[in-house]
């Protein structure tokens, strides 16, 4: 733990998935002082303090040792342990549970004029995503020998650029984790393998 006293967690200061995790402590018994403007809530009955900040920084406070547990989503856990283990940055955690609410589905969408048979379609193509490394890891298992243009600060505006989502089955899998960083025994020198690391691959799909 980061302070032997206190147990600090992480959770998404605001969005979708913010009350969900913050019900589910209140409804533990953990009592919360939030205030709106503060990245920090006091449990009054429990020694906890709550990091409220934004979801992409909560798997490296994890794994940095700065939060003990962290609510997040599947997506952006296993982007940030793959940017961080190409970065030589310690990407080691474990999933202490899977929580029952919210869901997870990455897709790839082509416009409307683009004759996309399978992902050999997309080869020299340009691909705009927010997880250029769960994009690259996809079609490295898919298609290794095809080749794109990862661009991850391009700002697509779907009411000028219409899409058709690609095929695939979709899958409903609850993306929230209760999340730690993975410690080393006394006596071990490294920390103990990953309990848990389900993949979060990306999800084609045609309506």
């Amino acid at each position: 733990m980061s302070d032997t006293r206190r147990l600090r967690i992480a959770i998404q200061k605001s969005g979708r998935l913010s009350d969900d995790s913050i019900a589910l402590l209140k409804a533990i018994g953990v009592k919360l002082q939030i205030r709106d403007r503060l990245l920090i809530a006091h449990s009054t009955n429990e020694p906890i303090d709550l990091l409220r900040v934004r979801d992409d920084d909560i798997p490296g406070l994890v794994m940095d040792g700065v939060a003990d547990l962290g609510f997040i989503g599947e997506n952006e856990l296993e982007e940030k342990m793959l940017e961080r283990q190409a970065a030589n940055k310690p990407s080691d955690f474990i999933t202490l549970r899977r929580l029952d609410y919210g869901g997870c589905r990455l897709s790839l969408a082509v416009p409307n004029e683009l004759d996309y048979s399978d992902v050999n379609s997309l080869q020299g193509k340009k691909v705009a995503t927010t997880y250029p490394y769960l994009l690259e890891r996809f079609f490295k298992e898919k298609e290794p020998t095809t080749t794109i243009q990862v661009d991850s600060g391009l700002e697509v505006d779907r009411a000028v650029m219409p899409y058709r989502p690609l095929h695939a089955k979709q899958r409903q899998q609850p993306p929230r984790h209760l999340a730690r960083r993975a410690r080393a025994a006394p006596n071990q020198s490294s920390p103990p393998p990953i309990a848990h690391q389900p993949p979060c691959s990306l999800q084609p799909m045609r309506y």
